[in-house]
């Protein structure tokens, strides 16, 4: 990572008012500049199961760069992968391990059979960021009070709106809005969507799950990314928008600050709003719902 910027990310998140689980997870690990946020499939079997192998595959595939220092340390690590200087070669093999991960288990349990996830990760190396999705949680970028979606939902509404099957005057009352036709676990075949952009100071990050965009509008999540400054605060403000809204699902935001690494965000990396969050892998390599926290 570039010595003048670094990453500071806050994430906050909630079951809802309808789902009785979890299963959405997290992961950050702000020392590599690395994000990433998975939604376990809710009418799978096991789609917490899902979503926790995918980060967990992740911050593997990633621990000893976190560990280690940089900028040498990703350069070393991206020459360890035997990738070069490509880091979105080295995402699109970190989701596929998540891939294989998921599969095997689902083969050793036939209570997992059919579980997936979706992932979207997001890296800052250097002075661009790089990012992969699978499914329909999205990356979007807050620049000057502009909000840009980065990723593009892997969903069959999406394929319909592509398509010219059906009109944006549709969206609301398409009747399988949820349904996604691309997700980590399904199929040992798995294309991956990667892309990268120029990072500035200043820039914003939000990775969150459809829990949140289902209902709050672009609009509404560009206005609070722009005018609450605090990452933390305005995590926890997407989250208590998408509860207002009805919170027919979990919901997890992630917001990361590019910032000059002689002025960085005071901030926890890691904040719930109430009830149980995410799971979410830090830098310490802590993976630990808050109902196990507070058990402890």
């Amino acid at each position: 990572m570039n010595a003048e910027l670094r990453l500071r990310a806050a994430m906050a998140a909630h079951t809802g008012h309808v789902r009785e689980k979890q299963e959405d997870a997290a992961l950050v690990l702000e020392g590599l500049g690395f994000v990433a946020v998975a939604d376990g499939m809710g009418g799978h079997n096991a789609g917490d199961v899902a979503s926790q192998l995918a980060i967990e595959a992740l911050r593997e595939h990633f621990d000893h760069v976190a560990n280690g220092t940089q900028p040498r340390g990703i350069t070393g690590f991206l020459r360890r992968l035997g990738v070069g200087n490509q880091p979105g070669v080295a995402l699109t093999d970190a989701i596929r391990t998540a891939n294989r991960r998921i599969l095997a288990s689902a083969r050793r349990d036939v209570r997992q059979r059919g579980m997936g996830t979706t992932v979207v990760t997001l890296w800052l190396c250097a002075d661009r960021v790089h990012y992969a999705h699978v499914g329909d949680s999205r990356l979007y970028r807050s620049r000057g009070g502009e909000l840009t979606q980065l990723t593009e939902d892997h969903s069959l509404l999406n394929e319909y709106l592509r398509l010219g099957v059906i009109g944006a005057s549709e969206v609301a009352t398409f009747p399988h809005k949820n349904v996604i036709v691309r997700a980590v676990g399904l199929s040992p075949g798995l294309d991956v969507d990667v892309g990268q952009a120029m990072a500035l100071a200043e820039d914003r990050f939000l990775l969150c799950s459809d829990g949140l965009t289902d209902l709050v509008d672009d609009a509404t999540i560009g206005a609070l990314l722009a005018s609450v400054d605090d990452p933390e605060a305005a995590a926890r403000e997407l989250v208590s928008h998408a509860l207002n809204a009805g919170g027919v699902d979990n919901v997890t935001a992630l917001v990361a600050h590019v910032s000059p690494l002689s002025n960085p965000i005071a901030t926890e990396p890691v904040q719930e709003v109430k009830d149980d969050a995410a799971p979410v892998v830090v830098d310490s390599g802590d993976s630990a719902s808050a109902a196990e926290r507070r058990g402890r």
